[in-house]
């Protein structure tokens, strides 16, 4: 633990204001590190944490609560956009290389159209996935550019109850839970970062009229700052 050397001054001294001001002269010229400072010297209560704050993590939230579902046939990634919402979390934020993007989001798949789940061998048959991706919006100061963070794909198939009884059929269950989360380095200082989107497709191949179907669902988005 590095200590501050001072001088104690007695009854009748007349010290000078250098010799005052010494200790803090040499406080403030002390480079901090691990082996001057003791564990817990500081936690977050001491720092700036305010938005744009260089020491500050930020967290960013969109939530869309909707039951209306969001469907499509396309083959190509789409926006989703359930109950006339988009799923996009604005950010905002000019960051520096070394800041890490951490992104998640959660939802649920409603009730999707399966006309063809095909074998995985048929060019022309729907393959059975319902694609989803984080995009990340970026601008280094020439105009915006995307990524993915994250990608993931879910089953068209149903899910049915195990258990038949002799008054009625099975009953589908279509409502499934997908989540899945990704981490983005900045990579170059003073790199805005614009936003985030949630999107879906189905495919990869079309024709067979399958349908994705997305319900309520959110993005959480944490800027870590080094």
């Amino acid at each position: 633990m590095g200590t501050i050397k001072f001088t104690k001054f007695r009854e009748g001294d007349t010290p000078t204001a250098a010799e005052l001001n010494q200790p803090y002269d040499d406080l403030a010229a002390i480079t901090i590190t691990e082996l001057n400072t003791k564990p817990n010297w500081a936690t977050r209560a001491h720092f700036n944490q305010s938005a744009g704050s260089t020491l500050a993590n930020e967290v960013f939230f969109f939530d869309n609560p909707t039951t209306t579902g969001f469907t499509t046939q396309s083959t190509n990634y789409v926006l989703v956009n359930s109950g006339g919402t988009p799923s996009s979390l604005t950010i905002n934020r000019t960051a520096d290389a070394t800041h890490l993007l951490r992104v998640q989001t959660s939802g649920i798949i409603g009730d999707v159209i399966c006309n063809d789940d095909g074998d995985g061998t048929n060019a022309t048959a729907s393959y059975n996935c319902i694609g989803m991706r984080l995009v990340v919006y970026y601008n280094d100061g020439g105009g915006t550019l995307t990524e993915t963070i994250a990608e993931c794909g879910y089953s068209f198939n149903r899910r049915s109850r195990l258990t038949n009884d002799t008054t009625g059929l099975d009953t589908a269950i279509w409502w499934r839970n997908f989540s899945f989360s990704g981490v983005w380095r900045v990579g170059i200082t003073g790199r805005t970062i614009e936003k985030v989107e949630l999107q879906v497709k189905v495919g990869p191949n079309g024709g067979a009229g399958n349908q994705a179907d997305i319900t309520r669902n959110n993005i959480t988005a944490i800027l870590i700052k080094e």
